[in-house]
């Protein structure tokens, strides 16, 4: 089973293709490039040095969110139109599952996205005994110390909003506090297409048409650019 993952929710976008759960090759542009420049290019450039064509490809993964609203319709329209001209199906997975899975071992990981005006996109997952992740709270976006005062135990964050306010999720937390290097809050289209190799198999995949952006605040078309 091939698949071609595609991950624009951050400011780099990345493309990784992957035999099963082998990934073949992985590409990624510099950050802050604009994201249509590149993805194309990304995506050519991956399936030559995994040595497959368009018409080999299986399915299709795409991060959806939440992220730069730009980057993510960019990464959806194109994951759609090629799963569409090649009569595939698409595997969408939220960007914070993304950097939860590369967060490292724990008992309890919060992903948290910088999503600026003093405010990260967050939710937790608890690790089970088998080792898997399941979100025990939804997708949000809210202050983090507001969200870091909610939680108890011993609790990993990762992703940029962690970065960025580590020191009010420390004062805030009563809990322990441990954060993941910032590199491992950074979503990769690798990451997402081990996640999409398990997730066909538990039924994850579905039409593209289903697959749509979590943007989790609505978009703003007058939103700064990303500092």
């Amino acid at each position: 089973m091939n698949i071609l993952a595609i991950e624009t929710s951050a400011g780099a976008c990345s493309i990784a293709v992957a035999c099963g759960e082998t990934i073949r090759s992985y590409v990624h542009s510099p950050e802050k490039q604009q994201h249509t420049e590149s993805i194309l290019t990304l995506i050519e450039r991956g399936l030559a040095q995994a040595g497959i064509g368009p018409g080999d490809l299986d399915v299709f993964a795409v991060a959806t969110g939440p992220g730069l609203f730009t980057g993510l319709r960019v990464g959806i329209s194109t994951a759609q139109g090629l799963a569409f001209a090649l009569g595939r199906q698409l595997i969408g997975v939220s960007s914070l599952e993304i950097i939860a899975r590369q967060a490292g071992a724990a008992a309890l990981i919060c992903p948290m996205m910088d999503a600026r005006r003093g405010q990260v996109y967050t939710c937790l997952y608890r690790t089970t005994r088998a080792g898997t992740l399941v979100r025990v709270e939804p997708d949000t976006v809210i202050d983090p110390a507001v969200w870091a005062g909610r939680l108890s135990g011993t609790v990993l964050f990762t992703g940029s909003g962690a970065i960025r306010y580590h020191e009010l999720i420390t004062g805030a937390c009563p809990g322990t506090v441990m954060v993941a290097p910032a590199v491992e809050g950074i979503p990769r289209a690798s990451t997402l297409a081990l996640i999409a190799a398990e997730g066909r198999r538990t039924g994850r995949i579905a039409p593209p048409e289903h697959v749509t952006p979590r943007y989790v605040r609505p978009p703003d078309a007058k939103e700064p650019a990303l500092q």
